[in-house]
Parts: C-alpha cells; sequence; structure tokens
C-alpha cells in the first residue's frame, strides 16, 4: 500500500482517540460489534470489557497499520491470530470481517466533523487487503 494510506489511517485513528478518547472510542467499538453480531458476546463472557476495549483497539489499531507498512510480517501475524483464537472454539472468518468492519465505522464516526471525503476510500482499501490476508489464513488454517 502507499504512505499516504499509512499516514491516513494513523492520523484517523488518533484523530478518533483525541476527539472521544481511548476508553470511549474502545466501549464504542465493542457495542457496535455486538450490535453487528451478537453471537460474538460469548466469547468475552468473564472479560472485563471496560478495561479489556481500549487493548483490543490498539491491537486492531496496530494489525492494520502493520497491512499497510509490513504486508508480509501483518499476512503471518494475522495468521497467528487466527490460529490463537481456535484455541477459543472460533472458527468462523466473518467474526473477523464484522471486527475490522466495526472498527472502521468506530474511527470515522468519532472523527465526526473532521473527517474527510478521501479517508473513506482509503478505509474502504486497507479493510479490504486485511480482509484479503483474513480470508487467505481462514483458508489455510479454519
Amino acid at each position: 500500500m502507499y504512505q499516504e494510506h499509512l499516514q491516513a489511517i494513523k492520523d484517523s485513528i488518533d484523530c478518533a482517540i483525541t476527539n472521544q478518547s481511548l476508553e470511549q472510542v474502545g466501549a464504542d467499538f465493542f457495542q457496535r460489534f455486538f450490535d453487528t453480531y451478537p453471537e460474538t458476546k460469548r466469547y468475552f463472557n468473564g472479560s472485563d470489557i471496560s478495561v479489556f476495549a481500549p487493548k483490543k483497539f490498539k491491537i486492531i489499531a496496530g494489525f492494520l497499520i502493520d497491512t499497510i507498512a509490513h504486508p508480509n510480517y501483518a499476512e503471518s501475524q494475522i495468521a497467528t491470530e487466527i490460529i490463537r483464537h481456535t484455541h477459543y472454539g472460533l472458527s468462523d472468518h466473518i467474526y473477523y470481517f464484522t471486527l475490522i468492519d466495526c472498527f472502521q465505522a468506530t474511527v470515522l464516526n468519532a472523527m465526526g466533523h473532521e473527517l474527510e471525503p478521501e479517508i473513506t476510500p482509503i478505509w474502504n482499501e486497507v479493510s479490504t487487503a486485511m480482509k484479503a490476508n483474513i480470508q487467505q489464513a481462514a483458508q489455510d488454517y479454519l
């Protein structure tokens, strides 16, 4: 991917966190995720979402940034995550696709009035690349 993609993704994530706080965007992300795919709540039983959400938000942000900055590394890391999550009984790649879609929607929503028209297509391209990595890993390991 391109340097402008990397900078746009980093800047929009930073903007979202600045506008709302890491805790708030993390909570909003999980609310959106559970509303969109309620079956996933069972994977988080026993987790304190208020503590876990900011951490998970940063992890997903890191994977998105790595997809652009270090695509080969990102492929292997996503495969590792998919394999690790099978330990919890997760074997549905749609989980990961929904995760990415909800993350993108949360960031863009949190940007509010600072969302510029060229940002959404960049996010769509990066999300598509990440989903391609997920799809390949799912085919290989699920």
